[in-house]
């Protein structure tokens, strides 16, 4: 799931993020306030994919395994040595 966080919360930050300083630029050029909508959706759209990507990120840390894989040693320092002498 956290796929679909990341797939959708990244374009729209980005995507508020850059219409956003586009309309700020466009309505400070033209020396007038910006309309409540033309504020309010680029802050929903910072808004939500911000929350996404930490869903994403939340969610990619709940997965952590909790049992091992391996309960025993990869290798000893007996077995580093007659590894190492065997290959001589």
């Amino acid at each position: 799931m956290e796929s679909v966080h990341l797939l959708f919360g990244l374009p729209m930050l980005l995507g508020g993020a850059a219409y956003g300083l586009v309309s700020w630029i466009k309505y400070f050029q033209a020396g007038v306030g910006a309309p409540t909508g033309t504020v309010v959706i680029p802050a929903m759209l910072i808004i939500l994919g911000v929350q996404l990507l930490l869903a994403a990120i939340a969610a990619d840390m709940q997965s952590v395994p909790r049992t091992p894989i391996l309960t025993e040693p990869l290798a000893t320092k007996d077995s580093w040595s007659r590894l190492h002498h065997e290959q001589r």
